[in-house]
């Protein structure tokens, strides 16, 4: 599983927003389970990438994980969410 926060990562660190989305406030990212609907490359992963970078930084509470990730295929997500939720980790899919 370090695979999973090693990508996360350079994710983080290759996001190069020219701009900030302004609706990304007016998103409850509290809630337990949150939905972002839309098209295929309208800005989903950057939104969400964007959140992660301004409200958690680098630190290891956060963790973004592509679900075209080829690395989690012998991964079950509920192992995944499970290990991480105990170590109080936010986990963005």
């Amino acid at each position: 599983m370090d695979q999973i926060y090693i990508e996360h990562k350079e994710t983080l660190a290759s996001l190069k927003p020219r701009f900030r989305r302004d609706f990304m406030d007016e998103i409850d990212w509290e809630e337990p389970l949150l939905f972002i609907l839309g098209s295929r490359g309208v800005g989903k992963t950057t939104l969400i990438l964007q959140y992660i970078k301004e409200k958690f930084g680098t630190a290891s509470t956060a963790l973004y994980i592509s679900m075209d990730d080829l690395a989690l295929a012998n991964l079950s997500l509920l192992d995944i969410a499970k290990t991480h939720a105990q170590k109080g980790v936010h986990i963005y899919l």
